[in-house]
């Protein structure tokens, strides 16, 4: 028993939080392995990224205003470019607003 106990106090003491940030992910499709896709419909630069290890798209999204998107992407590689995939739209949440000042309170 005081053996569990120091496993679930060590574990708890070494946990960490973490975040995670929006990505949009897409899976490649059917044919070639890409090696880049390119996206429209987002205010970033570069439009074009390397694929991942996979084959597979993903993109950080943490910098984008909050707001609806509609994507596309397309897929390359020293074959040439895919053909644009299918719209996909989504929407992020803005940050809150800055808080009023701060005030001591009775209660």
């Amino acid at each position: 028993m005081k053996t569990l106990l120091l496993v679930a106090v060590v574990l708890v003491a070494t946990a960490t939080m973490s975040w995670a940030a929006p990505f949009c992910d897409c899976t490649k499709g059917a044919g070639g392995t890409p090696t880049s896709y390119e996206f429209s419909g987002l205010p970033l630069t570069p439009t074009t990224v390397p694929a991942q290890a996979d084959g597979n798209f993903r993109i950080d999204l943490v910098n984008l205003a909050g707001g609806t998107y509609t994507i596309r992407v397309r897929a390359m590689n020293s074959r040439g470019v895919s053909e644009w995939s299918d719209p996909f739209q989504f929407s992020l949440d803005s940050l809150p607003g800055k808080p009023m000042v701060p005030r001591l309170s009775a209660q």
